[in-house]
């Protein structure tokens, strides 16, 4: 099955997984082992056999697959069927080898309903697969103080794809210079996300350049930047319903060449003492679009814009629904030749509503139509 989100006379699409995530026991058993793919392959049998285990990895080590673990399949280690972490050093790696003649697999797959992967201090990188390079999650999988960068799929989740009822949770990481052909170039998910003092950053996907999602997505002192997306919604990060919520978080820079530079939101969309700055996007949202319930608070829409000729909403485009702007500012953000609503543009269907809330220097002009937004002056 999959999931049709239409903006900006775009059609976005994620697949559905039909994953259920129950309560997942813990784990003590400690093995180390040394730098080598199959002693490592071992150690992950071992503890996805005993229902779980700790496995310590060797620094200064790069673990390079230059095969899936069997002939055929598309994961680089057996499925994770326990509760399960990988504890890795100064300098550890695990990576898909980029050698002529390398099959495509991703790094790892979580199995529903116990598998839980938990990965520790470890650079993952050159997965390669339809979904999830590093990981494709059914049950859950909690990332702390790694780099994910440089895998590439053909359809969803650069680095990682949760399926429906997953949980994933990624901490004090990078996630960079990812690419997907269809969603979420970093991030692709159905089930539940948090990132907290993570970076999502340069990645690449056509809509959902940093992350996209249907379910619930939260941004907790975080960066969403430099992230695009080729010819859907979302430059830094793509809703197609669902929640999502950015406290404290910088979203800059990202690109979008349909709507919504740095946000692009069908569902519930919450931004708190948030940034959006300098996103571009091409004919609607520079900044921010809306096509469900927005609440702004604290927050600034700076220096975004639109480019296509006649573009709206160089700041904020809002398309239905409602969205509330309080104790906030929309300054210096601008649409593209003809445009209208350099500050914020309320298509007919939809309302703002401003609360303490600066609307200045943005062009061509602060809000449109006319006397649409009340308390915005041109």
């Amino acid at each position: 099955m999959s999931l049709v989100a239409r903006t900006g006379g775009a059609v976005a699409a994620l697949s559905l997984g039909l994953a259920v995530l129950p309560a997942i026991p813990a784990y003590a058993a400690v093995v180390h082992v040394g730098c080598s793919v199959q002693a490592l392959r071992g150690a992950i049998d071992t503890a996805n056999v005993a229902g779980g285990g700790i496995i310590d990895l060797a620094s200064e080590c790069r673990y390079t697959l230059t095969d899936a673990v069997n002939p055929g399949s598309s994961v680089g280690f057996s499925p994770i069927a326990g509760d399960v972490t990988l504890r890795g050093g100064r300098h550890t790696v695990i990576e898909r080898s980029t050698a002529p003649g390398t099959p495509q697999f991703r790094l790892f797959q979580v199995n529903q309903p116990n598998g839980k992967l938990t990965l520790n201090r470890l650079t993952l990188r050159n997965g390669a697969a339809n979904f999830g390079g590093v990981a494709l999650v059914f049950g859950s999988l909690a990332v702390f103080d790694s780099e994910l960068t440089d895998n590439h799929v053909g359809n969803e989740g650069g680095a990682i794809n949760g399926q429906s009822g997953s949980t994933v949770s990624v901490t004090s990481s990078r996630v960079e210079k990812n690419t997907a052909s269809s969603a979420g170039g970093g991030i692709s998910s159905l089930g539940n996300v948090t990132l907290t003092r993570t970076a999502v950053n340069m990645n690449t996907a056509g809509f959902g350049g940093g992350v996209a999602s249907n379910s619930t997505v939260t941004f907790n002192r975080s960066w969403v930047t430099g992230n695009t997306a080729t010819s859907g919604p979302g430059g830094g990060v793509a809703m197609l319903g669902g929640t999502s919520t950015f406290e404290s978080t910088q979203v800059t820079r990202n690109k979008a060449v349909d709507v919504g530079g740095g946000i692009s939101s069908s569902g519930e969309l919450n931004v708190r003492r948030t940034t959006v700055l300098g996103n571009i996007a091409g004919s609607q949202g520079g900044g921010i679009w809306s096509g469900g319930t927005t609440r702004i608070d604290g927050s600034e829409l700076v220096g975004n814009r639109t480019t296509a000729v006649g573009s709206q909403g160089g700041g904020l485009f809002t398309a239905s629904g409602t969205a509330t702007v309080n104790r906030s500012r929309v300054v210096r953000n601008r649409d593209g030749a003809n445009g209208n609503g350099g500050g914020i543009y309320e298509q007919s269907g939809s309302t703002v509503t401003l609360g303490r809330t600066q609307v200045a220097d943005n062009l061509p002009n602060n809000c449109a139509p006319p006397g649409a937004v009340p308390g915005c002056g041109n």
